[in-house]
């Protein structure tokens, strides 16, 4: 079995596993606290989120680099990151801790954010970076699985009506925590007992490499971590928990772009390592046709079903994350197609292009969200976030055109005018029961790729060869 396969299956094992018990977890607590309650959750999970990366910064990019780059491990530095990482955890909790006492009036509101952000601890002291970086993917799959599987129990047995929205905290918090030390314990069985290094020289060290990386980071989570915040600043916390559901359905579609990143980039960066220019653009232009190819559908059938699933999802109180999940859809396509010219950066070695693209990309993605929001509320939130990631993948875009030169055009005018047929079918067809125009429209978008010839067999042949 090929590598982007092995990696593939051991991702995939993990991340969907975790993702969908994450998402039942979510929907339970989404249908017992209700919009307000759950959006409630979703402020202290974005508090949690600054938190994380401010208390990390670049550092799980950086020292998985760095665990992978030798075959033994440096127990020292694993030592003094865990230690910086505490230390930088306790020294932001603090800070979160007396800013809330201090400016937010709801108690609520204020045990919620405290509770959630204890949970940095646990999240300072993971091996996830290291495990990932000895390609021990099974161990931090089983870790994912486990935390969600620990937090999903503990939200079942405490949470069983509004009044318990605090035990939330406290139970995602025991999850992570149950991770942690299951990693500390295949660490120990394999390189021995973890010694923190208090060492200020070393931790400067860290910090001066991954500050740069941090930031980026930190900027780009802004689609996660800033639209609860300023909608909850500017609206509710009900509006917080309407948005935070449609968002939880393109983050479970966004699987697909996880998948997508751990086969794509090992093969690219081959490629650009052994083979010629032309080589490696048929390899870009191939991998396009086929994920314009995918995405494009499963984007209009999340569409057509969108009030359908976020009524069997949320139930009827969250009928109004309808209109939000069709415009976050456009976000999941963006995300996908952005991936691909990440990857020709970062497997071409052009590090230092991507940040700055996504640096900049981001930026406009918290100007339109936060300006979206206070003119046209949660929608402006939406068509904020969707804004912002357009932006990046024009900027990735420019940048990955200026290694490899690709008919862009030429390849996504297929898929658009099969997704086009696909929705004006859906739109003739819009008085019929919603699964029967997702198949329909379905039917009608493979028949326009195999009329236009979007994807030859030739062409799938040549990707089974370099993935599978």
């Amino acid at each position: 079995m090929k590598r982007p396969l092995v990696n593939l299956l051991s991702v995939f094992s993990g991340d969907l596993g975790s993702r969908v018990i994450g998402f039942f977890v979510t929907v339970y607590l989404a249908r017992v606290l209700e919009p307000a309650g759950f959006g409630l959750i979703s402020l202290g999970l974005a508090v949690l989120g600054y938190v994380q990366l401010a208390s990390s910064p670049g550092i799980q990019i950086l020292e998985t680099r760095n665990a992978a780059a030798f075959a033994h491990v440096d127990r020292e530095r694993v030592g003094a990151v865990l230690s910086l990482r505490l230390v930088l955890a306790a020294v932001l909790w603090v800070l979160v801790a007396g800013f809330t006492f201090l400016f937010v009036t709801d108690s609520t509101t204020r045990d919620i954010i405290i509770l959630f952000v204890l949970s940095v601890f646990p999240l300072a002291v993971m091996l996830d970076w290291l495990f990932q970086g000895k390609e021990a993917f099974s161990t931090v799959a089983i870790s994912r699985l486990l935390q969600y599987a620990v937090y999903g129990i503990v939200v079942l047995l405490a949470v069983q009506d509004a009044t318990a929205v605090r035990q939330a905290g406290i139970a995602f918090g025991l999850g992570v925590l149950a991770a942690a030390t299951m990693l500390w314990s295949v660490y120990r069985r394999r390189w021995g007992r973890i010694s923190l290094d208090w060492s200020p020289a070393k931790w400067k060290e860290i910090l001066v490499n991954g500050l740069p990386v941090g930031a980026a980071m930190f900027l780009a989570q802004g689609v996660t971590n800033l639209p609860p915040l300023v909608i909850g600043y500017v609206t509710s916390t009900a509006d917080v928990g309407l948005f935070s559901s449609a968002m939880k359905i393109v983050f479970l579609l966004l699987i697909v772009d996880r998948l997508f990143n751990a086969m794509f980039l090992p093969v690219v960066t081959r490629y650009f390592s052994s083979q010629p220019p032309g080589e490696v653009a048929n390899l870009v232009e191939t991998t396009l046709k086929v994920v314009s190819a995918l995405v494009v559908p499963l984007a209009v059938v999340a569409v057509i079903l969108g009030q359908e699933t976020i009524g069997v999802a949320f139930g009827r109180s969250y009928a109004g994350a309808t209109p939000l999940l069709t415009v976050l859809i456009g976000y999941f396509v963006l995300t996908v197609l952005n991936s691909v010219f990440v990857c020709m950066l970062i497997g071409s070695g052009h590090e230092k292009e991507y940040t700055k693209m996504v640096t900049l990309g981001s930026f406009i993605l918290t100007v339109g969200v936060v300006a979206g929001t206070f003119l046209f509320g949660t929608y402006g939130a939406a068509y904020g976030v969707v804004c912002g990631e357009l932006a990046t993948v024009i900027l990735m875009k420019r940048e990955a055109m200026k290694i490899i030169r690709i008919p862009l055009r030429r390849i996504l005018v297929r898929p658009l005018i099969a997704g086009l047929s696909m929705a004006a079918c859906a739109m003739l067809l819009k008085e019929s029961n919603a699964y029967v125009i997702a198949v329909v429209s379905l039917i009608v978008f493979i028949g326009m790729e195999i009329l236009l010839r979007g994807i030859t067999p030739k062409e799938i042949q040549f990707l089974r060869e370099k993935f599978v």
